[in-house]
């Protein structure tokens, strides 16, 4: 008995080969972007990271070390909304640039990149008691 692959058949296969190729090839791109978006500036160096958490009570730590091309993320721990910022709480004089650019919600995510050696402090805009500490090194 002969059995016959038919166009509808054919057809079928090829359209989930497509939408495999499809899935892995934005999941390359996803893990691209989020790699190369966390790099440090020397070619092929492992991107270096460091996360805060902000809290009910504050940031955790309060006190960061770390090295000079150091990306830090603030996660959103609290239900509350938090903005971290530069001190001085309103101005951000001492790196306007270190400013979330809206405020964050839960388990929401701020980064910056510190490329310069020194120490700044900073706070949650939307509620200046609660303050941090980045030692870049």
């Amino acid at each position: 008995m002969k059995q016959f692959i038919t166009r509808k058949t054919v057809f079928g296969l090829l359209l989930v080969v497509i939408v495999v190729a499809l899935g892995l090839w934005l999941l390359n791109i996803r893990t691209n972007n989020t790699v190369t978006s966390n790099t440090s500036k020397t070619a092929g160096a492992i991107p270096k990271i460091a996360v805060v958490d902000i809290t009910k009570s504050g940031f955790v730590p309060s006190t960061l070390s770390i090295s000079v091309d150091t990306r830090v993320i603030w996660v959103n721990e609290d239900v509350a909304p938090h903005l971290p910022a530069a001190d001085p709480y309103p101005t951000h004089s001492q790196l306007p640039s270190l400013v979330a650019p809206r405020a964050l919600g839960q388990k929401e995510t701020y980064s910056f990149l510190f490329t310069k050696a020194g120490t700044v402090q900073y706070h949650d805009d939307l509620n200046p008691t609660l303050t941090g500490t980045i030692v870049i090194k």
